[in-house]
This record gives structure tokens, C-alpha cells and sequence, in this order.
């Protein structure tokens, strides 16, 4: 750019090469690590390098490994080693195990582009993922005596929340991870709220609490972190609205705890509505849209809705071709700007047919099952909606697609079933949906329960006498299930409620996400297992050539193939012990004829001939 007019455009073109390499080595450490990314508050695989000094501080290279809680949440140590010494998998890696355990779910449990011990869920301690696959997923690890005490330790400083009004509108920004928090006044005439989260650029998250002052994830009553705009409804009606006051002095109202948690770096704008359920707009009651006649849910569809095209509603968000103020970027679906495909991060919002499914940065295959259906999200022990169909084997085990009416437990907390209507004949609502009942029973308050993006019949914390379900008629909220009754013979049936059957399902079946993969010519490490004929024939082993040719794929167990290789092996080694012998022998005659002539030689011949 900085030649003249009248350069060569030869000259021109090596010109701009020569200048984006000098841009590209000023601006990255090591390859993929731009300059930006290192002290960002995450640790990034491509900067965790000596090259880009380990990221910072961000991949804990510096860190004590003293630890304090009772459960080892709190250790950032550098162990990478189970108990048995098997080598941990790196956090921001889904190979071999496809997992949810990342920064975004856990943003302050000190996970990401490493594989050091960490406790992001609860566990008896720090734990990781194991290298041994398909043998054991995870491990406990060894971490050391737990201090009474880390002093020095480093805490995080905590931003105060931000005061927001009823039906004012916050703009905000947050960086990647980073959550930025809200207080909001509800007077007690108020009717009930709706709380809209519309993120400009990124994809920011919702976590909502009337009992916890800046929730987190983990901490939160409700969260929504679906792709695009956050929507979520609570009506005064509604047994979780305005808890009781703990003093009667406090009896004037009540205050809503937000937090907005940045999946990547950008802008958002935030607003709680005085909302009426059941009345429609143009009544006379308070406004709960941003434009009247625009469902906000709709917003950066990458579809033109002319009532949206407001400056209040952020323009569509850029949907009808005009951004005004705002500095949006292109999307080609929900909440997937067109610059974060191939960018070598797996982004949830591009897993799709319209954004060429993220160009192979969630994994090595030209296409998923569904959109938005994440490899990693496959038999991950949460049913997952746009999991569950055919087309992705109903989420593998996660949604119980597999199990039968049978159960044990006279509450039926063990049910696993399909039942989905209630004893008077009302449709259940997906456990996974907010609307029309809204509920804390999710996966993530209940991760045992069978729970997930299903409307199925459940019984939660045996809260009822059965299994149940909230109802999608909203005079009803929730009613008990018409299921068979308890079978003591059912015991030991495995389900995503019973873990010790997933191993051998994972032994027997080739996982769904390398269906597109096997014989591509490449060994990917995930699929090199007997179940998948070893990536089928991708990794140098498997079945015999003509049937991997012919498009066998095997459905029979692991033992079964691992008792084939087995046979393999040790026909290929007894033929080339055979042909090892027969080359020696060979030598041998030739090292005994060397220094005769032909006619010697033949002499020879004959005269063993006549032996």
C-alpha cells in the first residue's frame, strides 16, 4: 500500500505479500497466537508455547499448586498426571473425549488450552480426561496435600453491578469470558418481567438469580445461553418471582441479580420489560418490545423484519442491510459473524449447512447430523435438543432413546421411559424449555435426573410420588405421568442415569461424529478404534483390505474385534518369520557360490541334482 501508482503490479503483489508476513510475524508469537490473545484471561492452546512465554499468566505456569478447598476447585497446579499415571487430555481439545467441560460452561475454573488437574464440577477432587481412549475417559489425580491456607494466593477482583431500571435499556460490552452484572429494582405493583439480551456482536449469555448477587453460571437460578437473542419470561403468578422478604422492612419490593457472561469479545444491549402475561400489546399496558410488533427473538436472523428496523431494536440487527451507529458484522445464521469460520476455534453458532458447518473447526468432516448439534455434545451424559433426532442417533445415549418403560424405585426416579403426556392427557413441555411454565428443573441443577432437551416424563430430587411433568397449558403446571408400575427385575439397565453402561457403549459403538471421517486417508485419533475398523484402515490396521474397500463398517463388540486383530497379528508375524527364514537361507546359498563361474555353478547344480 505504500508503493507508488506506477509500480509494476508484479512488483505490487510480492509487495503485499512481503508486508502481511512482516504484519503476520510482528503480530503472533508462534502461529495462530496473535498478540492480543496473550494475557486475555484464557488460557489458548496456540499461546500456551514457550515462543508467546506460555500465554502469561493465563496457563497457569506460574501458579503455587497450593490448594485449599475441601474439593480442590481452587487448584491451578501444573500435575497432568491421573492417579495411575495415565496422561490428562488437553481442556480445550475434544480428541479422544468429547466433552463440555470448557471455559465457556466454566469460566473460572481454571480450564482451557492445557491439561493440568482441575475440579470444574464438583468431583472428590481435581481430575482430568485421560489419553486412554476408548479404555477410560476420566481420572482423579494426585495433586498433593490440601493447605489450610494459600496465602498469597491470587483472587480475582469483582466488578460491582450496574443499577438498572424497568424498561431502561443498558448498552455494555464485555470482553471474552468476562461477566459484566446488573441489579434491578422490581417494585412490588409490578406485574411480572421479561428480560431480553440482545447480543450486537459476540454471542453473550443470560444467567438470572433473585437470591444470589452476581450469579455466574454455576451460581445462577436460570440460564440461557441458547445462539442469539436471550429472551426469559417470569410472571408474579409464578412461586419463584420475588422471593418472600427475609424482614418486613424489605417488604417494598424486591432485587433481580443479571449477569452477562461474553462467549467471545463484543457488544450487547440489555433490558428487563414490565410484562403483563396474557395481555396483548396495544392495550395500554407497559411496552415489553423493543418496536411495537417486533419479536425481539428474532433479531440478526439474517432475515428482514421491517417492524425491527428500528434504531431501538438495533436495526434487525443489520438484517435489512443497514447497521446505523452500530458496527455489526456480517452473520450468515444466528449470532455467527461470516469472520469466525475457519478460524480455528469451534464456534457453536457456525455449526450449520448455511456456515459451511464452521469449516472443519469442530471436526475433520465436511458436514454435521443437524445444525447446531456439536460433535462434542454426542454422548456427553446431557440430552441435547438439536441432538435428539435420527439423523444424530437421538444424542447416542444422552436422551434415553434406547431404554424402555421399565424402572425400580417405587417414585420412579429411576423411569427412563417415553411416556410424555400427563394422567389427564396434557402434552409435557421439554424439560430443556422455559415456556409456558417456567422451572429450575434443568440438567444443570439436576445432572442425574435424566433431564434435557426431551419432554419425557421425570421425578427430579424425588420431589413427587412418580414421574411428572410441567404441561404446556399454562392453567396447569405441572401434573403426575401415566407409567407402568416398578419392576424390581429391571436392575442394572444402562441409561445416561447409569454411567457404568457407557463405557461399554462406548467400546461397542464407532461414535457418531466419525461417520464422515473413516477413510479419508486420514488417522484421526478419536476413530482409531476396533468399533470404527481403525478409522477404516486410516491408521495402518483393521479388517482385511477387500472388506474395507467393499464399505464394511462393523457393528459387532470391541472384544470381538480386538480378538480379530489379534488373529491378524499373529498370522502376519508367523509370515514374517516364515519370510525371514526363507531370505537367510537365500543368502546363505549365495554368500557359498560367490567367487565361481557360471559353468562351476551349474556343475554344482547337477551334481545336487544327482544328491
Amino acid at each position: 500500500m505504500w508503493l507508488t501508482v506506477t509500480a509494476l503490479l508484479a512488483g505490487a503483489a510480492a509487495a503485499q505479500d512481503s508486508e502481511y508476513d512482516s504484519q503476520y510475524s510482528d503480530t503472533a508469537c508462534s502461529e495462530g497466537c496473535p498478540d492480543e490473545w496473550i494475557g486475555d484471561g484464557m488460557c489458548d492452546a496456540a499461546c500456551n508455547v514457550e515462543a508467546c512465554r506460555f500465554d502469561g499468566k493465563d496457563c497457569f505456569h506460574d501458579a503455587s499448586g497450593c490448594w485449599a478447598a475441601e474439593d480442590g476447585k481452587d487448584y491451578r497446579g501444573k500435575v497432568a498426571l491421573t492417579a495411575t499415571g495415565r496422561t490428562c487430555q488437553v481442556w480445550s481439545e475434544q480428541i479422544p473425549w468429547h466433552h463440555t467441560k470448557t471455559t465457556v460452561n466454566f469460566p473460572s475454573s481454571g480450564l482451557g488450552g492445557h491439561n493440568f488437574c482441575r475440579n470444574p464440577d464438583g468431583e472428590a477432587g481435581p481430575w482430568c480426561y485421560t489419553l486412554d481412549y476408548p479404555d477410560m475417559r476420566w481420572e482423579l489425580c494426585d495433586v498433593g496435600a490440601r493447605s489450610a491456607s494459600c496465602d498469597g494466593a491470587a483472587v480475582a477482583a469483582r466488578a460491582d453491578a450496574t443499577k438498572l431500571g424497568v424498561n431502561q435499556f443498558a448498552d455494555g460490552h464485555v470482553k471474552e469470558l468476562e461477566l459484566s452484572w446488573f441489579d434491578v429494582a422490581l417494585p412490588p405493583s409490578l406485574a411480572g418481567i421479561k428480560i431480553v439480551l440482545v447480543p450486537i456482536n459476540g454471542d453473550a449469555d443470560l444467567f438470572v438469580s433473585f437470591d444470589t448477587p452476581r450469579p455466574e453460571r454455576d451460581s445462577s437460578t436460570w440460564v440461557e445461553e441458547n445462539v442469539g437473542v436471550k429472551q426469559f419470561i417470569l410472571g408474579r403468578t409464578n412461586s419463584y418471582y420475588c422471593p418472600p422478604p427475609a424482614t418486613a422492612s424489605s417488604a417494598a419490593g424486591c432485587t433481580l441479580h443479571l449477569a452477562v457472561s461474553g462467549f467471545e469479545e463484543g457488544d450487547f444491549k440489555l433490558v428487563v420489560y414490565n410484562y403483563t402475561e396474557g395481555t396483548a400489546e396495544g392495550t395500554g399496558a407497559a411496552a415489553w418490545s423493543c418496536s411495537p410488533g417486533c419479536d425481539e427473538t428474532t433479531l440478526g436472523n439474517t432475515q428482514c423484519d421491517v417492524a425491527c428496523n428500528t434504531s431501538a431494536c438495533v436495526w434487525d440487527q443489520g438484517d435489512c442491510g443497514y447497521t446505523g451507529e452500530y458496527a455489526m458484522e456480517e452473520l450468515c445464521s444466528v449470532g455467527c459473524p461470516v469472520a469466525w469460520i475457519d478460524d480455528g476455534y469451534c464456534d457453536e453458532a457456525c455449526y450449520n449447512a448455511a456456515c459451511r458447518w464452521d469449516a472443519e473447526d469442530c471436526v475433520n468432516a465436511p458436514s454435521g447430523c443437524a445444525d447446531g448439534c456439536l460433535p462434542s455434545w454426542i454422548d456427553d451424559a446431557e440430552c441435547d435438543e438439536v441432538c435428539n433426532n435420527e439423523a444424530c442417533g437421538y444424542d447416542g445415549m444422552d436422551c434415553d432413546a434406547r431404554t424402555d418403560e421399565c424402572y425400580t424405585d417405587v417414585n420412579g426416579t429411576d423411569y427412563r421411559g417415553a411416556a410424555s403426556k400427563t394422567k389427564s392427557g396434557l402434552e409435557c413441555q421439554m424439560w430443556s424449555h422455559q415456556a409456558p411454565q417456567q422451572h429450575t428443573k434443568t440438567h444443570l441443577n439436576f445432572i442425574d435426573a435424566g433431564l434435557g432437551g426431551h419432554n419425557h416424563c421425570r421425578n427430579p430430587a424425588r420431589e413427587e410420588l412418580g414421574p411428572w411433568c410441567y404441561t404446556m397449558s399454562p392453567g396447569v403446571r405441572f401434573e403426575l405421568c401415566q407409567v407402568p408400575p416398578p419392576n424390581v427385575e429391571c436392575g442394572g439397565r444402562p441409561s445416561a442415569a447409569r454411567p457404568e453402561g457407557v463405557w461399554e457403549h462406548y467400546k461397542a459403538l464407532c461414535p457418531v461424529d466419525c461417520a464422515g471421517m473413516l477413510g479419508n486417508g486420514r488417522c484421526e485419533t478419536r476413530c482409531n478404534i476396533s468399533s470404527c475398523a481403525f478409522d477404516r484402515g486410516d491408521c495402518g490396521v483393521g479388517l482385511a483390505m477387500g472388506a474395507v474397500l467393499g464399505g464394511y463398517v462393523p457393528k459387532r463388540s470391541a472384544s470381538d474385534f480386538t480378538l480379530m486383530g489379534v488373529g491378524i497379528s499373529v498370522g502376519v508375524l508367523i509370515g514374517l518369520l516364515i519370510l525371514r527364514f526363507v531370505l537367510a537361507k537365500k543368502n546363505s546359498q549365495e554368500l557359498k557360490l560367490r567367487g565361481y563361474t557360471l559353468e562351476e555353478r551349474a556343475g554344482m547344480d547337477g551334481a545336487n541334482d544327482d544328491i
